[in-house]
């Protein structure tokens, strides 16, 4: 494998100016930059990320923790944090999984944001502890090395509960979604909280997984009570979607 080592011996100049000529340093000139840069090509230099990482504690990568990457919501998410993090000089490796978590203490990424509700609380607690940067957006943590970005479930579920209670009669219908998902439990909880303000209306609790799948399921078990069109109050647009298209259809 290529070192710096055999850069220098190549272009006659110390193994320093390589390493500055290599990391834009202007501590060497543009003409032996440029040379130095010309060699490194010619010998198919590949940069040792590990000990760079060493020198300059950081990678100017961020991981982004999710459950799922399947999904319109997950593809724009993922599309908004490269093109930001790109603006900053970041980069964005996607990871999944318990094995992924040791990318922290390995030091391999720069800090985390994290959407994956089978990355235990304890274990985020933990890792700021240690001075690790980290970027929740499914709970509710209070600590110095800990951002949240939450959307306002509360508020979109009260709305919600209002103007279905003001336009539609008989009977509600929820679709929830995955019990682990912190957003559809503060939804849920706060459309049933609204909902018990309203004595007269039946509610019917329908379980999903933010899946389009679920949603046409949903749809067809409120379909065969007789109604429709029905209030529906769904965790996703995905759903949404799925539910009006298939109560427009028979069963």
């Amino acid at each position: 494998m290529v070192g710096i080592k055999d850069i220098a011996k190549k272009a006659g100049v110390s193994i320093s100016t390589v390493s500055y000529a290599l990391n834009n340093s202007s501590k060497v000139t543009e003409k032996t930059r440029a040379k130095i840069m010309a060699i490194a090509n010619d010998l198919n230099y590949i940069p040792n990320m590990a000990a760079r990482t060493l020198k300059t504690r950081e990678t100017k990568i961020i991981g982004v923790y999710l459950t799922s990457y399947g999904g319109v919501f997950y593809s724009e998410l993922l599309d908004g944090l490269t093109n930001s993090l790109y603006k900053h000089g970041y980069e964005l490796i996607a990871c999944s999984g318990k094995k992924s978590h040791r990318f922290l203490p390995e030091k391999m990424i720069d800090g985390a944001i994290i959407l994956d509700a089978t990355f235990p609380t304890e274990e985020i607690l933990n890792y700021a502890d240690r001075g690790h940067k980290l970027v929740v957006l499914d709970r509710e943590i209070t600590h110095e090395n800990i951002g949240q970005v939450l959307l306002d479930n509360r508020a979109g579920s009260t709305l919600a509960i209002d103007y279905l209670s003001t336009n539609f009669s008989g009977d509600f219908y929820i679709v929830t979604g995955p019990d682990d998902s912190y957003d559809a439990m503060i939804r849920l909880q706060t459309a049933k909280d609204e909902l018990a303000r309203f004595g007269d209306k039946e509610v019917h609790i329908i379980e999903g997984d933010f899946s389009e799948a679920s949603g046409e399921l949903a749809a067809k078990k409120s379909k065969k009570n007789g109604k429709n069109p029905f209030p529906y109050l769904h965790s996703t647009t995905i759903w949404r979607s799925a539910c009006t298209a298939t109560s427009n259809k028979p069963i």
